[in-house]
């Protein structure tokens, strides 16, 4: 066993690299010490620290919310990278024993595997195995399971079946890998709707009543086929859908949805909507300057827009453009928040909300 204090972080495979670099700029940025370590297409990233106070610290002075490439994470106590075939619940059993003198009370287990878009062999041993462990840790008492508490959840995470990392998150989402599980409606439009119903998931966590009120005004640039416009629908907003395209037909007979054939980066929409929603694939900067317009002509309370990302470089292009942006955007009283994620239903884009 090897004590590892740090940061354990799942990435969308392939995105490894601009997981590394954010949070190495983070920490550097904060003054923590640590360095990075990634392998290609795993679907993780690790940050590892002089010890476990520090990971405690660092991990306290980072709001997930604003880490861009990072679907979950959890502090570091162990790595196991040799476990024995026929008695693998051993040695876990005695490093999680040993992880309660740092981290405790533990009130959840997750189990999963590093790569969730992974190999299903490697699923299939997890859930085996999860029946044991389960038993191991009741009888020792050392995990009280309970939905009534999101926090406090030991983690236990496979790139193998000879290999685990075992650690804690205080607090968070309980999704395997970050990816929340939802399922798409048989009467969507289109599949789009899953990106805007993840985002709300992430961004409005238990407040979504606040975000999503009966009768409140929304504007769809760039709304063709109706995936976003439909959500927004079925939650009873009014939404005008600004598209050249065609609109799915259900979505004008609700009665609730308006359709502007019109240029989405010209559209004006003359009076303050609640909302602004914008899936538009163009280049980022463009799309930047057309939020930026409506934002100073305070037509939108509250938006979620997609950024495309240049195919290199990634995050060295939302260091020196995106943050400064963002930046300015609060320096002048235009927005007073906002949060980002690289969501499990994006592909080569991070979606933004704002308010």
């Amino acid at each position: 066993m090897k004590q590892c204090p740090g940061l354990f972080l799942f990435c969308r495979s392939g995105y490894e690299k601009d997981c590394a670099a954010e949070i190495q700029a983070i920490a550097n940025r904060l003054a923590y010490t640590g360095y990075c370590k990634t392998t290609p297409e795993s679907g993780y990233v690790t940050f590892f620290t002089t010890d476990f106070q520090t990971a405690k610290s660092l991990y306290s002075a980072i709001d997930f919310s604003q880490l861009l490439f990072a679907r979950q994470w959890f502090l570091i106590f162990s790595y196991l990278d040799d476990l024995p075939e026929k008695d693998r619940l051993k040695p876990i059993m005695e490093s999680i024993e040993q992880m309660t003198n740092f981290y405790s009370p533990l009130n959840q287990l997750v189990i999963q595997q590093a790569n969730m878009e992974g190999k299903d062999n490697l699923q299939r041993f997890i859930t085996s195995f999860s029946h044991p462990l389960r038993n191991a840790l009741d009888q020792q008492n050392i995990i009280t399971e309970s939905q009534q508490h999101q926090e406090n959840f030991l983690q236990l995470c496979f790139t193998s079946a000879k290999q685990v990392y075992i650690g804690y998150l205080p607090k968070g989402n309980h999704w395997p890998g970050g990816i929340p599980r939802l399922k798409i409606p048989e009467t969507a439009p289109s599949r789009s709707y899953l990106k805007l119903e993840e985002a709300f998931v992430r961004f409005t966590s238990n407040n979504r009543s606040h975000y999503l009120q009966p009768q409140m005004t929304a504007t769809d640039l760039g709304a063709a086929p109706g995936g976003w416009s439909w959500l927004l629908i079925q939650n009873h907003l009014k939404v005008t859908a600004v598209d050249n395209g065609p609109l799915n037909p259900k979505l004008l007979e609700s009665g609730l949805c308006k359709h502007v054939m019109h240029d989405a980066f010209r559209y004006d929409p003359g009076y303050p909507n609640d909302w602004l929603i914008c899936d538009i694939v163009d280049k980022p900067m463009r799309v930047m300057d057309l939020i930026n317009h409506w934002l100073e002509h305070r037509w939108c309370q509250y938006t979620i827009f997609n950024l495309k990302l240049p195919m290199q470089q990634r995050y060295k292009f939302i260091e020196q453009e995106v943050y400064p942006w963002l930046e300015s955007l609060q320096q002048d009283q235009l927005i007073s928040r906002w949060k980002g994620k690289h969501l499990y239903h994006d592909r080569h884009e991070v979606t933004f909300m704002l308010e």
